[in-house]
């Protein structure tokens, strides 16, 4: 057998077979197209599709996501009473009455946790994708339309 034929089997060995007759989707961590049973469902979507709504990441994404979550808030001790978000310095009791409990940031890449942010602010970065150069345009913006300039 040729290298060029032993590369194609090796090739094949990675491929995986995908039912094509079920709905898929692609995880937005993995970038795999999988059936949409490989993601959590919330029910069903009836006024577009009829397809169930699902998570963006699939579920063994997820669950390394949450391994590793439950690890880092093993290690960093959670807030006490008199702690605040160092974003918008929200105290533990209004942070409370808000229903929530506070987040453990982390980076994405790394693993590695950052502190303990309130919710929306957890969330915020988030969706900003933690890029420093989306929260630079972000803070440009808001300084443009500001009655504070």
């Amino acid at each position: 057998m040729g290298t060029d034929t032993l590369e194609q089997f090796t090739l094949f060995d990675k491929c995986e077979s995908i039912d094509t007759s079920k709905p898929l989707k692609t995880c937005v961590k993995c970038n795999k197209t999988k059936p949409l049973d490989s993601f959590k469902s919330y029910g069903y979507n009836q006024k577009t599709t009829g397809l169930p709504s699902t998570e963006r990441v699939c579920k063994s994404c997820a669950n390394k996501r949450n391994s590793q979550t439950r690890k880092l808030k093993l290690s960093i001790p959670y807030p006490d009473k008199n702690y605040k978000c160092p974003i918008c310095l929200i105290t533990a009791e209004k942070n409370n009455q808000r229903n929530n409990k506070w987040c453990l940031d982390h980076d994405h890449k790394t693993g590695k946790a950052r502190g303990w942010l309130c919710h929306k602010h957890n969330s915020a970065l988030g969706w900003f994708d933690d890029d420093l150069e989306f929260l630079k345009r972000a803070i440009k913006y808001l300084e443009k339309y500001s009655d504070n300039s």
